[in-house]
C-alpha cells in the first residue's frame, strides 16, 4: 500500500503549542511565586558533560521590577514552569531544535549575556 502524506484540514483547529514545554522567544510565563520569565533565546550547549543540551535564555522580572538573566536547560525550564501562567505567547513557529544556534558550553553564558544586553 503506497504511503500517502497526511494533509491538515484548514478548518480543523491547530494543536496549540504549550510555552511551558516548547518555549519560543517572545513567550512570557509567571511562576506561582510571582516571577515572570521572558524567553529571549533558545540554544544548544555543546561539549559539557551532557554532550548537546537544549536550553533557553530568559530575562527574569523580579518583584521589585529588576531584570536578571537566567540560562536554563530545557528540562529545568519545564520543571520550573509546570505550574506557571502563560502571560504572553510568541507566534507559533518552528519548535524543532535543528536550526537553533549551538555554542560551546564554557562560552555560552558570556555569548548570550552579550547578545541580549546583560553585560
Amino acid at each position: 500500500m503506497p504511503h500517502r502524506a497526511a494533509h491538515r484540514d484548514p478548518h480543523m483547529p491547530r494543536a496549540n503549542r504549550d510555552p511551558r514545554t516548547s518555549p519560543l522567544p517572545g513567550d512570557a510565563l509567571r511562576t506561582p511565586n510571582g516571577l515572570v520569565y521572558r524567553v529571549l533565546d533558545r540554544f544548544v550547549s555543546i561539549g559539557g558533560k551532557a554532550g548537546e543540551l537544549p536550553g533557553v535564555f530568559c530575562a527574569v522580572e523580579t518583584e521589585d521590577g529588576d531584570e536578571k538573566p537566567a540560562l536554563l536547560a530545557l528540562g529545568v525550564f519545564g520543571a520550573k514552569m509546570r505550574e506557571a501562567e502563560v502571560v504572553d505567547r510568541a507566534d507559533d513557529g518552528d519548535v524543532s531544535w535543528e536550526a537553533v544556534p549551538r555554542h560551546p558550553h564554557e562560552k555560552l553564558d558570556r555569548i548570550l549575556r552579550r547578545e541580549h544586553g546583560f553585560e
